[in-house]
């Protein structure tokens, strides 16, 4: 199915198909240009039971210095559902397993 765009001129986002290692690059820090930051910034993609969401529009939360910005570039849905910034919970799949047994 292909994503459709609520008005005519907005435009249609990609599918996000990312490896692990794909996402964490889009965590919104500065893009490097020859080694240096530049002021152009990276997505902010998180990502919550594999289904990944584009909430760049929240720099200021989800950004650097934000309060979530533990979670850009990263699976966290079991880190949500505990309610706990603690690393050991960020990218984890545990949280398949915790769904498959609600099932």
């Amino acid at each position: 199915m292909k994503p459709k765009a609520d008005d005519e001129d907005d435009e249609v986002e990609p599918p996000r198909n990312f490896t692990l290692s794909q996402l964490h690059e889009n965590d919104g820090t500065k893009v490097l240009r020859k080694g240096k930051p530049s002021d152009e910034y990276k997505p902010i993609y998180i990502s919550l039971c594999h289904t990944v969401y584009n909430v760049s529009s929240a720099r200021d939360e989800y950004g650097p210095g934000g309060m979530y910005e533990a979670y850009a570039g990263h699976e966290c849905a079991l880190s949500v559902g505990k309610m706990s910034f603690d690393g050991e919970y960020i990218d984890s799949e545990e949280f398949e397993s915790l769904l498959s047994e609600s099932e």
